[in-house]
């Protein structure tokens, strides 16, 4: 799904994080999300480190819930 370019309604800036800064966390990203695709999120929560997975769990500490989330 293409949101369109830097003026797409729904898109932000992305500020840069610190390295490592999302390390011991672990993410599960439901539903259509506004402003980023799910492969850009995901790349965003790796490359700080973080980890993401398919499921909710024990380990789970974010979920990140778009549109439509748990549908």
């Amino acid at each position: 799904m293409n949101r369109g370019g830097a003026d797409a309604p729904g898109s932000k800036t992305i500020p840069d994080g610190a390295p490592s800064c999302l390390k011991n966390l672990t993410f599960v990203i439901s539903g259509i999300l506004e402003s980023l695709e799910r492969d850009e999120c995901k790349s965003l929560i790796e490359k700080y480190s973080g980890r993401v997975t398919g499921s909710i769990s024990s380990k789970t500490t974010h979920l990140i819930v778009g549109r439509d989330g748990g549908e």
